[in-house]
């Protein structure tokens, strides 16, 4: 494995760093009888530090960096109403000094009774970001629009939801290094990467990562919000784009949606 190629992969592109990276690598113990079960490990991206950690600070820092880098003023964004992406999202826009604004839709089968006024969106509040409640994800597109028209679309970059495009997805590449250098300390070889699968953009990072350092290592994602079929048709899309806007390898197969 050369974890260094992914490394030289990265130097070409803008990066705001803010994440407390290397996140640990822990081994789960009690999972399963220590005679007979398999070893296995958690990589802790709860522990990323932005706006009380989660996994999205990898995206967000190539994310915001090219937003930076094109001169944009105010960040859009979109998620459920309690969303750790548009949480995370605020957090780093108020870090960086940009403007924030959060467009949010339900989540069937959700309390009524402080899910619209606690937790994250006391939070999204707290780091400054302004928050407007859509029914939907059509009704998401058009209060975009017509905000980015006020504003000036100049000024307004869109983070899609999860940070799930080819920018975001540099930062699970970065991940992938992170996760072939510490195995390679610890003298631990990983069977497999296993992984939840939504908005693409972490799966697809780690499958990039894996193929520029030439590792075989196959990341196979658990649904959390469609089928195994369609999943996996949508991460091979977004792959697909990976080659062609930022260059990663070309039809890499080492996913699988479950």
């Amino acid at each position: 494995m050369f974890p260094e190629k992914i490394e030289a992969f990265l130097q070409k592109f803008e990066r705001a760093t803010v994440g407390h990276f290397p996140t640990p690598i822990e081994k789960l113990s009690g999972t399963f009888p220590a005679s007979s079960g398999p070893n296995v490990y958690i990589k802790r991206d709860d522990c990323t530090g932005l706006g009380l950690g989660g996994n999205k600070t990898r995206k967000l820092e190539y994310l915001i960096a090219d937003a930076m880098k094109r001169g944009y003023t105010t960040i859009f964004t979109t998620g459920g109403i309690q969303s750790n992406h548009a949480r995370q999202t605020a957090a780093m826009a108020a870090k960086c000094n940009l403007d924030c604004e959060l467009f949010l839709t339900p989540v069937a089968g959700t309390p009524e009774r402080n899910y619209k006024d606690n937790g994250n969106v006391l939070l999204d509040e707290l780091f400054g970001a302004k928050i407007r409640i859509c029914e939907d994800e059509k009704q998401v597109d058009v209060r975009m629009e017509e905000r980015a028209q006020e504003l000036g679309a100049d000024n307004v970059y869109i983070v899609p939801i999860g940070g799930s495009n080819p920018i975001g997805s540099l930062g699970y590449i970065r991940c992938a290094q992170e996760i072939l250098e510490q195995s390679q300390q610890a003298g631990i070889s990983f069977d497999a990467i296993v992984i939840a699968t939504g908005s693409c953009g972490t799966q697809a990072g780690l499958v990039a990562g894996l193929e520029i350092a030439g590792v075989n290592t196959p990341v196979y994602g658990y649904c959390v919000s469609r089928d195994g079929d369609e999943q996996a048709g949508l991460v091979m899309e977004l792959l697909e784009r990976c080659s062609e806007e930022i260059g990663t390898p070309e039809n890499p197969h080492r996913l699988s949606a479950l």
